[in-house]
């Protein structure tokens, strides 16, 4: 299973639910394994050109 987040708060709320979703219920026998994924923007991404 993959996540990808960013600092947006939404993103933190997603990551919660699939961790109370399908890993902490489970312990050690979760089927699933997670890869997290953190994305920064980028500079131009933020300035209007």
């Amino acid at each position: 299973m993959i996540i990808v987040i960013d600092d947006n708060e939404h993103n933190a709320y997603a990551l919660e639910w699939m961790l109370n979703r399908f890993f902490i219920p489970l312990g050690d026998s979760a089927l699933f394994k997670v890869v997290i994924v953190h994305t920064k923007p980028s500079a131009t991404s933020t300035v209007d050109l």
